[in-house]
C-alpha cells in the first residue's frame, strides 16, 4: 500500500482486519509506518493500492466525519483549544458531571498538574495550549477521548505522548474501552490485550502477547 506523493510503497502486501472490541497494539520502529496505518485508517490519506473496509464498505465510500465522529484519536501532535481545561475535556459532552471529567483527567494522569494550576479546572488555556509542557497538553487530550467514551479509541506513539508511569495507568484503561487500537514504539504488555501486530519491513506479522 502507498499514497499519493510517495516514490517507494511505505508499506507493502499488508493485510489485517480489526473486530469489534478487539485490543489491539501495533508495534514498530520510528518511520517503519506505524502513522501512516494510523492515517490509513482515519482516511487523512488515500491509498494507491490496496483498499480498506470498514464493516465491509470501502473507506472511500464513507463520509469521513462520520467516521472520525465513532472514534476517540489521540495523535504524536496535539493541541488545545482556546478555552477552559474543562471545556477542552468536555467538549461536545456537555451533559457530563465535573467529578466525571475528574476522573478521565486522574485517569489520563493529569488530574494532580490540573489542580496546581492557578484556577484548577477552570482555568483559560491560551496559545493553543503551547504555553504548557507537551505531556501535560498530549495528556489532557488523552483524558477527553478518555471521556468521550466512542466505540474505537487510537492512540498514535504512546511513548511520545506518557512517561512510563502514565503508561502503566493507561494499561488499566485498556478494557473500559470498546475497540483499542494503539501505537507504540516497544511491545507493550498486558494481560487485556487481544493482538499484538509488529510492522517490519513494510510488512505486518502477528506476534505472541504476553
Amino acid at each position: 500500500m502507498q499514497y499519493a506523493g510517495c516514490k517507494k510503497p511505505i508499506i507493502h502486501n499488508v493485510n489485517f482486519r480489526i473486530s469489534a472490541g478487539e485490543k489491539i497494539v501495533l508495534v514498530g520502529k520510528k518511520g517503519s509506518g506505524k502513522s501512516t496505518i494510523v492515517n490509513l485508517i482515519l482516511g487523512l490519506c488515500r491509498p494507491t493500492g490496496g483498499e480498506i473496509l470498514v464493516n465491509g464498505k470501502n473507506i472511500k465510500r464513507i463520509d469521513k466525519v462520520q467516521l472520525r465522529r465513532q472514534m476517540s484519536i489521540v495523535l504524536q501532535d496535539n493541541i488545545l483549544f482556546n478555552k477552559t481545561v474543562v471545556d477542552n475535556i468536555r467538549m461536545e459532552n456537555k451533559d457530563v458531571s465535573l467529578e466525571q471529567v475528574k476522573e478521565a483527567a486522574k485517569l489520563a494522569d493529569v488530574h494532580d498538574f490540573i489542580e496546581n494550576l492557578p484556577r484548577q479546572y477552570e482555568t483559560e488555556i491560551t496559545n493553543l495550549g503551547m504555553c504548557l509542557p507537551r505531556e501535560q497538553r498530549d495528556s489532557i487530550v488523552l483524558a477527553r477521548a478518555i471521556l468521550k467514551k466512542n466505540p474505537f479509541l487510537i492512540v498514535d506513539e504512546l511513548e511520545e505522548i506518557c512517561s512510563q508511569t502514565k503508561i502503566d495507568i493507561f494499561k488499566k484503561f485498556i478494557n473500559r474501552t470498546s475497540t483499542f487500537f494503539l501505537v507504540s514504539r516497544n511491545k507493550i504488555e498486558s494481560k487485556d490485550l487481544d493482538r499484538v501486530l509488529l510492522i517490519k519491513n513494510k510488512k505486518v506479522l502477528e506476534i505472541p502477547n504476553i
